[in-house]
């Protein structure tokens, strides 16, 4: 039986939407630390958001790149 279930979350992982929004967000604050601690606008901020968002919603290669 734990094979069966391992197999399972195996499966909804390679199902699962693509969201590295952690990462971004410590990106973000990598940004803003060499950046003499002032943050990068929002309007940059939000359109790097936007754009991440929509490669992981829409990223064919994303089985390819994951281990």
């Amino acid at each position: 039986m734990g094979i069966f279930i391992e197999i399972l979350n195996q499966y909804k992982d390679l199902n699962a939407d693509l969201d590295d929004g952690d990462n971004l967000s410590k990106f973000f604050g990598l940004l803003r630390r060499f950046n003499d601690n002032v943050p990068i606008k929002v309007q940059l901020k939000d359109e790097i958001e936007k754009h991440f968002d929509y490669k992981w919603k829409r990223d064919k290669n994303q089985s390819v790149d994951d281990e």
